[in-house]
């Protein structure tokens, strides 16, 4: 790679850098960029700046789709170097750069495997994903399933560990009242096993919770449900926990792991449904409990021994803040993403 190139780090319009970079500005999110993609400049031996894309949508994809020319990454000529965090956006990335390197990383692709060879957008996006010059994933069992869908046409492909900001969520002493704490909203969030979850637990101790969640389902007595959260409420949220648990449905792409490592850098013990790829993130009798999905009784054991063992969860607290200082910080994250660019350019 020349030292006169550039390295230009994408975002979707509706969680743009500049924008997110003025709240930073007034201590209102973690990282200067989302993702913390920003301290990638500290790692990469050119300019990094951030620009937009056209926002994900079903009509956007199909357009870019329409659009994609037949250059392939190996056809494509140096004189830029372009990131996204996720292949929605990479397929408006690749339309309005066709002839740079484009590298992407791929969250929801893997989990739609079942429907890839019926789908219109599929098409598109394994077309795309072809072309550009590098892939990553947050979560290893990921690697196994992109190959599959990509074929021989895959381009390289590497597990990066997911890093939060440990500057903004903080270490924090171990609450002196019981607070069971959960939050997350994506699609593979599974509020039925979490109220059940819960349920059990009131019966068996005294205990209140709070969850912030989109759904609309009725909770049970002694949970506090909140649709929306900033990221400060967020971490004084984390903050007056003793357990953080969090139910999620089988996926590949982690659901939670954000939340998840949020908790253990604020200190805290995470109860957590083990889906693929979870280990990397939360480990079993060290930073918490591993429970199976859609099984409310194991998450509710597994938060009722925490809530009765509290020296325990301040020892599983304290480990999951070291285990994010050494592995799981956004300087960690963007230093083996900054690689592993580096050892695709050097290859192409």
């Amino acid at each position: 790679m020349k030292n006169e190139l550039t390295l230009r780090v994408l975002f979707p319009s509706h969680v743009a850098a500049a924008p997110w970079e003025a709240s930073h500005s007034r201590l209102e999110v973690p990282s200067r960029w989302p993702y913390g993609l920003d301290m990638l400049a500290d790692s990469m031996p050119h300019v990094v700046i951030a620009s937009t894309v056209r926002s994900p949508s079903f009509l956007n994809t199909l357009r870019a789709g329409a659009s994609l020319g037949g250059t392939s990454r190996n056809d494509a000529i140096p004189n830029q170097v372009n990131l996204s965090w996720e292949e929605n956006s990479a397929v408006q990335m690749v339309r309005e750069h066709p002839n740079d390197h484009n590298y992407a990383g791929v969250i929801w692709a893997t989990d739609e495997h079942d429907s890839w060879r019926q789908s219109v957008v599929s098409s598109i996006a394994r077309r795309n994903l072809r072309n550009l010059a590098g892939l990553w994933v947050l979560s290893r069992p990921q690697l196994e399933i992109l190959h599959e869908y990509l074929g021989d046409h895959a381009p390289p492909m590497a597990f990066i560990r997911f890093g939060v900001d440990a500057d903004f969520f903080q270490a924090m002493p171990h609450p002196t009242e019981p607070l069971i704490v959960s939050a997350g909203g994506d699609r593979d969030r599974d509020v039925d096993t979490l109220f059940a979850a819960l349920d059990d637990v009131f019966i068996r101790t005294s205990v209140r919770s709070i969850v912030q969640t989109s759904s609309t389902k009725p909770s049970p007595n002694g949970v506090t449900t909140v649709a929306r959260m900033t990221h400060v409420e967020m971490r004084t949220l984390l903050a007056r926990s003793s357990v953080v648990a969090v139910a999620t449905r089988e996926n590949l792409h982690v659901s939670g792991m954000t939340v998840a490592l949020e908790a253990m850098a604020t200190s805290r013990p995470v109860v957590i449904s083990n889906t693929p790829g979870m280990g990397d993130y939360v480990r079993d009798g060290v930073t918490g409990r591993v429970v199976a999905p859609r099984n409310p009784q194991q998450m509710s054991d597994a938060v009722v021994a925490l809530l009765e063992a509290p020296n325990m969860a301040r020892t599983f607290g304290q480990r999951g803040r070291q285990i994010v200082e050494e592995m799981h910080t956004t300087k960690s994250m963007t230093v083996a993403l900054a690689s592993f660019v580096l050892e695709c350019e050097g290859k192409l």
